[in-house]
């Protein structure tokens, strides 16, 4: 079965970009200029004829700004845009659409998009053969002729000079004194004269790109929803992590292998029916039971598959847990997340999700690519996609991720080096280091820094008079990745000593290091609380705690134990644990003698809290503790 697409694309990408397209999709034809139309070979009874309009907008990069900055997209004005774009009722978007119709129809029986296009190409066409003919008519206008007149002139002199009768060596004598001239007004006017005349410039306009590409993924049956589907998903979702020349092979990979056209259409369909709000679509389980059929046949045969299609779908299973998604009820947190630019991070952590696919696809992984996750071919920048789902996994259940980190934190710490030099005043974790004695350490400290930089930049690019530009959003959501992989993988108190001390410096090593990671998947990467990472980081700081006196005693480290217990007792406050920590809160307050809201509140600005995140909770904590009838807590912005 055989496609034929066409868009338009810009005269200042006809070279190179349109060659790299030609060699990068050997089984689609292109032709550039409008006037010489490629015949495709494909006969008109055997295919399908997809039209993608505006292709270049669709993929979101406008021309003469970076790819990689383009592929940046807010997932909130993108959700917004899915509802006027992704449904038939709401109406196609009138820059960009793409429908798929049955090549074998006659031309007036086909769809008014297909002739309107048609029309718009014959008028491109016209246009350009009278600006051709134009341009061929015209002899003169040439601006060298013009230019040119001193040098004719002397010309002129020499020729009169030797009709005149002058003698030969008076002749070379003449020709001496003029060609200086002659050189000196040549390279004035930076041309020498021809008799040729220039041929007017023809202005360039958008030319049409026609080609054919096979189809092996649905069926004409199935054309329109794919149509619908690829829209939205290339439009608003792909938009976040690829590139013009990946988006390219992912569009062929959609209509070429089976298992990425049924994947996508489960996963983006989720999302979908997500953002517009809307229950999820029957044919999106269609999708689902395909993508299992596909997977446990290609696990059959893994020699002879091509596995990236295989990982795509594992992921899809693995991140979306159709089954359980809203069965779990959410837990009401006392922190408020911060709102994202690039929501990705919250759209993906409501979604659920199995551990278990997780654990199958990173063995599938090492056996195939070996321990890093590497580059990929039929599905370039799939690593990204692993690389999150994995992030996100053990998030879920604070454990360190499966594969090594793919982000580097001192990368775009460097490209926002001025927007965190505008916060150099906020003292948040300016504090960690001084605890260094006390049981952490630099590498751990750094760590803590750098989600604090996270936090800041987070809060303060959600202020409504702030203007974040798109490569803000992006180095921002990147180093929201690469510190929150940082944090999981800290190695803990007993992958450093081996055992297990029970003393001060192990309770505040592991104690920081367990608040920090509450405190992340709670504010800065947020995640279910649903999921089993609060239990498990509440049940491993409980046992922690419990009958250690030591840090009731050990006043200089009195500062990193208040936060860490108001950071517990914060997160637990909805869950079983709430009486422990509170209690032991209440006593550590008042061996310290920290009575007021002002003496506690200066010691927790300084290590991991935004006002905007805790500030409601912290109150709703305090009152429980019955410390305000001594002082409530007054709104302090840091």
């Amino acid at each position: 079965m055989v496609v034929g697409y066409l868009f338009h694309l810009p005269a200042a990408w006809r070279t190179p970009q349109s060659a790299n397209l030609k060699r990068r999709f050997p089984h689609v034809l292109f032709s550039l200029p409008s006037h010489r139309i490629a015949k495709t070979g494909i006969p008109r009874h055997e295919s399908f004829q997809l039209v993608l309009s505006e292709l270049l907008q669709l993929l979101s990069v406008p021309w003469g700004e970076p790819p990689w900055e383009q592929s940046v997209c807010s997932m909130d004005s993108a959700m917004a845009k899915a509802s006027s774009t992704s449904t038939r009722e709401a109406g196609l978007s009138t820059n960009t659409w793409l429908f798929v119709e049955d090549g074998t129809k006659p031309g007036p029986t086909r769809s008014k998009q297909s002739r309107s296009h048609v029309a718009r190409v014959n008028r491109q066409r016209q246009k350009l053969r009278a600006l051709n003919n134009t341009a061929n008519a015209h002899q003169h206008g040439n601006p060298s002729v013009a230019s040119q007149a001193h040098a004719r002139s002397l010309q002129l002199r020499f020729r009169t000079d030797v009709q005149a009768g002058s003698s030969a060596a008076d002749d070379k004598n003449t020709l001496a004194l003029i060609e200086p001239e002659r050189q000196t007004a040549i390279a004035r006017t930076g041309t020498r004269h021809s008799t040729k005349p220039r041929r007017a410039a023809v202005p360039r306009t958008l030319q049409p790109v026609f080609g054919g590409a096979v189809i092996d993924s649905f069926s004409q049956q199935q054309s329109a929803e794919a149509a619908e589907l690829a829209q939205f998903c290339f439009e608003n979702i792909f938009g976040a992590w690829l590139t013009v020349p990946q988006k390219h092979v992912w569009v062929a990979a959609f209509f070429r292998h089976p298992l990425v056209y049924h994947s996508l259409s489960f996963s983006c369909g989720i999302i979908q029916d997500f953002a517009l709000s809307r229950p999820i679509q029957h044919h999106r389980l269609l999708h689902r039971g395909q993508v299992i059929g596909l997977v446990n046949q290609a696990l059959g045969s893994l020699a002879d598959v091509d596995i990236e299609p295989v990982l795509l779908a594992i992921s899809t299973l693995w991140r979306i847990d159709i089954e359980n998604l809203g069965v779990a009820q959410e837990v009401p947190m006392l922190f408020e997340p911060h709102r994202r630019n690039l929501s990705w991070v919250n759209l993906f952590g409501t979604l659920g999700g199995d551990s278990r696919h997780g654990q199958a696809l990173a063995q599938l992984v090492r056996r195939k690519k070996g321990p890093e996750l590497g580059s990929f071919t039929t599905l370039p920048s799939l690593e990204g996609t692993l690389a999150l789902a994995d992030l996100i996994d053990g998030s879920s259940n604070a454990a360190k991720p499966n594969f090594p980190s793919i982000w580097s934190s001192s990368q775009f710490l460097e490209a926002l080096d001025f927007a965190l030099q505008q916060l150099s005043n906020d003292v948040e974790g300016n504090y960690f280091d001084q605890h260094v004695t006390h049981g952490l350490t630099q590498e751990h400290c750094a760590v803590y820094r750098h989600l604090s930089f996270v936090d800041k930049l987070l809060d303060d690019f959600a202020q409504p008079e702030r203007s974040v530009s798109r490569s803000e959003a992006f180095f921002l959501a990147e180093l929201s990745s690469a510190v929150q992989h940082e944090l999981l993988s800290l190695p803990s108190w007993r992958d450093q000593h081996g055992t297990q001390a029970n003393g001060l410096p192990e309770v505040i090593f592991e104690s920081t290091r367990m608040a920090s990671i509450l405190y992340s998947n709670s504010v800065v990467f947020p995640v279910k609380a649903s999921d089993p990472w609060l239990d498990r980081l509440l049940t491993q700081m409980r046992a922690l705690f419990w009958g250690c006196d030591l840090v009731l005693e050990e006043r200089d480290a009195s500062p990193i134990i208040v936060w860490t217990l108001f950071i517990a007792a914060m997160a637990a406050y909805p869950t079983p644990h709430r009486e422990f920590f509170s209690t032991l809160l209440s006593r550590l307050l008042y061996r310290f003698e920290l009575a007021s809201w002002g003496s506690v509140y200066v010691i927790l600005r300084g290590f991991l809290w935004r006002d905007s995140a805790c500030l409601r909770g912290a109150r709703t904590l305090w009152e429980y503790l019955e410390w305000e009838r001594k002082e409530p807590i007054s709104t302090v912005c840091n």
